[in-house]
């Protein structure tokens, strides 16, 4: 049976999935650009472009997103739901996660590899991008690069992050109630702070 815990368990997944992808596009500038940095840049591009080809960076991160969320899915029980209309209609919001998300996507998916090519120059000097460029210029640099993201669909990988969602579930559970709880006890205390209603 459905419950609201299983619900929120969603809700606080996405959210967390949301609020993940917004701090990785974070950009905290250098306070001084180092003298090399034209070269360290130029260096982060050539890797980011070996590990996410232009022409396929789309399709890879939603083949990454897609494992994910089937491994929710199986964690948080969703498809397991008794109510027939009901798994109907979690099953349909799930399955039109990927479709929501592609506008978007493909809007900051440029910005967001700019982003990292911005921080690789200074996360790693100037000789350690020479040497990863290197290793990415390489058949098994490349390869290893462009299939890291694969490892999510990998069987053993995946019932690891199923149960993780499962414990995520049990979490979220708990944590609802004590939420509740504690949002109850100021309201009471605080009824000036309850959402007023129209009319």
């Amino acid at each position: 049976m459905i419950t609201k815990a299983k619900l929120a368990a969603l809700a606080w997944v996405l959210a967390a999935a949301a609020a993940s992808t917004a701090a990785a596009r974070a950009e905290t500038p250098a306070a001084v650009a180092p003298t090399d940095q034209a070269e360290r840049l130029a260096l982060a591009h050539e890797i980011i472009a070996v590990a996410f080809p232009p022409e396929r960076r789309e399709a890879m991160l939603a083949g990454t997103m897609n494992a994910m969320l089937k491994q929710m899915r199986a964690g948080a029980k969703f498809d397991s739901i008794e109510d027939a209309g009901l798994r109907k209609i979690v099953s349909k919001f799930l399955d039109s996660i990927p479709a929501r998300l592609k506008p978007v996507t493909s809007d900051f998916l440029p910005l967001q590899m700019d982003a990292i090519a911005g921080a690789y120059t200074r996360m790693f000097t100037l000789e350690e991008l020479r040497d990863v460029a290197t290793f990415a210029r390489s058949p098994s640099g490349r390869t290893y690069l462009q299939r890291s993201m694969e490892t999510m669909s990998d069987p053993a990988v995946a019932q690891v992050n199923t149960r993780y969602f499962e414990q995520v579930g049990e979490i979220t559970k708990q944590g609802q109630k004590e939420l509740m709880a504690e949002i109850m006890t100021y309201l009471e205390e605080h009824p000036e702070a309850a959402p007023k209603t129209d009319g």
